[in-house]
């Protein structure tokens, strides 16, 4: 009987052997025993009594046998396929990659509520939007053949990219909030573009495990004010520049132009030598000693004037 149950639910012979007691030929538990001893039994008192009393009496233990058979088949089934089931959502969940932390430090959450909801940032924020949607979808349009950038459609599209770094959105990031940073995401499911646009990360944010779940959380909790092109955040990464990679930038470029600099006062102290040059005459030469020669000869005669001058003066009186 349970082995009829088995083929009309459809199992497989492999699980006779988790219930070897239903088995054809196995012996039987003692349950089953009662069961088939009490059948015996009423079979016998319908040999010396009514036919009808003997025939109920026979039913009612094939009845509860069959009931038996069906709960105790229902729940090895059961069993077995929750056991078969469970391996396999097991090694799913183990396949799994730890996924990153969806929300962020509560000094950095306030923060980024702060700046999103700044006067300032919205203004520039917005100019900055509609800037970006331009170049991205001028860009679709020369990169795919059909392109439908309202409802995010392409098709025929080859590798797409748009650069949207907005210069006042950074300086008003950098000098009020926090670091310009930028995030390099695709725009639509069904196309190709990605844009690589200005993100503000608050300075409160601006730090490993924040940074790590930030667009995430951003993502999340501000979904409903996101639409159209700036609905889908999920293949976004945030870049952001270092501190020691712009030092090391800083000092290189001072390197560079301290060598241009000594390079260029070389050139201006420093005449360059030409061979073959003649740079002064023997003429010119002579002409500049006999020219010294004199004025040494007049100096010298106008010594020896002045020095005899003197005495006769003295020795005539006409010094009065």
């Amino acid at each position: 009987l349970a082995q009829a149950i088995l083929a009309q639910i459809g199992q497989p012979a492999a699980y006779w052997s988790a219930f070897p007691a239903l088995q054809p030929g196995a012996t039987r538990p003692l349950g089953l025993l009662r069961v088939g001893r009490a059948n015996q039994q009423a079979m016998a008192v319908g040999a010396d009594g009514d036919h009808a009393s003997a025939v109920a009496a026979s039913r009612r233990p094939s009845l509860v046998t069959i009931c038996c058979a069906a709960v105790a088949v229902a729940a090895v089934t059961a069993g077995l396929a929750s056991a078969s089931e469970a391996p396999s959502s097991t090694v799913s969940v183990a396949a799994q990659a730890p996924g990153r932390r969806l929300t962020t430090s509560s000094l950095c959450r306030q923060a980024l509520e702060a700046m999103l909801t700044n006067e300032h940032w919205n203004f520039m924020n917005h100019s900055f939007t509609k800037w970006c949607r331009i170049k991205a979808e001028n860009e679709m349009a020369r990169c795919c053949g059909v392109a439908d950038f309202e409802l995010g459609r392409a098709e025929s599209c080859d590798e797409c990219f748009a650069s949207c770094h907005h210069q006042h959105m950074i300086d008003l990031c950098s000098s009020y909030f926090g670091t310009a940073c930028s995030v390099d995401r695709k725009l639509f499911a069904g196309s190709t573009l990605r844009v690589s646009e200005t993100f503000c990360v608050p300075a409160e944010c601006d730090n490993g495990s924040d940074r790590e779940s930030l667009i995430n959380w951003f993502a999340t909790l501000y979904a409903a004010r996101l639409s159209g092109w700036h609905s889908d955040w999920d293949d976004a990464i945030l870049s952001c520049p270092s501190a020691a990679v712009g030092a090391l930038l800083w000092t290189l470029l001072a390197i560079i132009l301290t060598i241009v600099f000594l390079v260029i006062l070389y050139f201006l102290m420093v005449a360059p030598k030409e061979a073959g040059r003649e740079l002064i005459s023997q003429e010119e030469m002579q002409a500049e000693a006999e020219a010294e020669a004199e004025k040494e000869a007049y100096n010298d005669l106008r010594g020896t004037a002045q020095m005899g001058g003197g005495e006769s003066l003295g020795q005539t009186g006409l010094s009065r």
